[in-house]
C-alpha cells in the first residue's frame, strides 16, 4: 500500500476555512474584489468534482454509483457557482455611494478620510 498521492480534498478546504477564519481585509474594495471571483472560484471546486467523476468512471476501480455521486456533487456546486453571480451586482447596488466615494473621492484619498465613519 502506497502512502498516498498527497491529494486529500479534506486538506485543501481545511486551509481555506482557516483563511477566512483569519481574514482581515484590507478595505472593503478587497471584499468587493473577492466576492466578484467568488463564481470562479466555486466553478473551479466543481470542476474538481467533475474532474473525479469522469476518472472515478473511466481510470479509477469504482462501482458507477461513485462516479454518478460525484457527478450529483458537481451539479450542486456548479448551481451554486451560478447563484454567486449574483452577489457583486448586490454588493454593488446597496454600496453603490461607498463605491463611488472610493472610485471618484472628494478632494482625494486623505481628504475623503475626515469622514472618519
Amino acid at each position: 500500500m502506497s502512502a498516498g498521492s498527497g491529494f486529500k480534498f479534506e486538506d485543501h478546504a481545511t486551509e481555506m476555512q482557516a483563511a477566512a477564519m483569519l481574514y482581515e481585509p484590507d478595505g472593503c474594495m478587497e471584499i468587493l474584489a473577492m466576492v466578484e471571483g467568488l463564481p470562479e472560484a466555486l466553478a473551479m471546486v466543481a470542476h474538481v468534482m467533475q474532474i473525479l467523476a469522469e476518472r472515478s468512471d473511466s481510470e479509477f476501480p469504482l462501482e458507477k454509483e461513485v462516479a454518478n455521486g460525484f457527478n450529483d456533487i458537481y451539479e450542486l456546486l456548479r448551481k451554486a457557482a451560478e447563484g454567486a453571480e449574483e452577489l457583486p451586482a448586490i454588493f454593488r447596488r446597496v454600496h453603490e455611494q461607498d463605491i463611488a466615494r472610493h472610485e471618484d473621492p472628494r478632494n482625494g484619498h486623505e481628504a475623503e478620510k475626515g469622514w472618519n465613519v
